[in-house]
């Protein structure tokens, strides 16, 4: 219950004044369960952001993932917490599997570099139903170490955006 109080006090810090943008940037990421780089866009309406994230290497290896986010920026600083939704495809010998995994997060502003925003973000990726592929449904339950260790992936990225205002 703490944490709940200590989230309320600090969006009581968020400016109240609309800001409303569109942008556009670049991930780096570490974690093994998506590519290393990917690009994003986006509106932002105030506190609150609405992203999509997409895969441009699925032209390379046929793979693919997609992101739809919503951020909120809990105070003036800019640090912001987001959740959201990846859709992915993989290739299996009997065709695509696709993965449907939960998204939680929370995302800090580095130094600007001349037009550009630097964020830093760390992920926490749970893959709730794998189906398709020729393989029977599986609905993640983490009831097993191995089953969090196959699911339940934690990564971070550097996120390189430019923004203009609407």
């Amino acid at each position: 219950m703490r944490w709940w109080l200590v989230l309320v006090a600090l969006a009581g810090n968020a400016s109240a004044e609309p800001h409303r943008a569109w942008h556009v940037g670049t991930n780096l990421r570490s974690e093994l369960s998506t590519h290393a780089f990917r690009v994003d866009g986006g509106v932002r309406l105030g506190r609150v952001d609405l992203i999509a994230v997409l895969d441009p290497m699925v032209w390379a290896d046929g793979e693919m993932d997609v992101d739809a986010l919503v951020s909120y920026r809990i105070n003036r600083c800019g640090y912001r917490v987001f959740g959201g939704w990846r859709a992915a495809t993989i290739a299996l010998a009997d065709g695509r599997q696709f993965q449907e995994t939960l998204l939680i997060g929370a995302m800090a502003p580095l130094p600007q570099l001349g037009p550009l925003s630097l964020q830093f973000g760390v992920e926490l990726a749970a893959v709730l139903v794998k189906h398709g592929g020729g393989v029977p449904t599986d609905v993640t339950s983490f009831s097993s170490s191995s089953e969090l260790g196959d699911n339940l992936n934690v990564g971070m990225f550097l996120r390189i955006g430019y923004e203009h205002a609407l």
